[in-house]
């Protein structure tokens, strides 16, 4: 699943550059939040859906303590992923 949270989101992303690449040229910079939306946010189930596969390991054994390093990754990729417009910008220049 971690390795899902990285490459398909990233495969969103070159679609999305075909896109813009494809638009009419015009003095306005194209809306990059709209295209980077989406694969933000299947990066972010991806990487909660982690943290949740520990949770329920947790609960369905007898160590508790199991959803440690499912929860540390779960977050700590959610967290290197929190957008900034210049991450946003970034995605999308060649």
């Amino acid at each position: 699943v971690v390795l899902a949270a990285i490459v398909v989101p990233k495969m969103f992303i070159e679609v999305a550059k075909k896109k813009i690449q494809a638009e009419p040229v015009t003095d306005a910079e194209p809306n990059y939040i709209a295209y980077y939306m989406v694969p933000w946010i299947v990066r972010m189930a991806l990487f909660e859906a982690v943290t949740l596969f520990g949770f329920v390991l947790a609960i369905t054994t007898p160590a508790p303590i199991a959803i440690i390093p499912f929860g540390i990754v779960g977050l700590l990729g959610q967290a290197a992923q929190f957008p900034t417009e210049q991450k946003i910008r970034n995605q999308f220049r060649a």
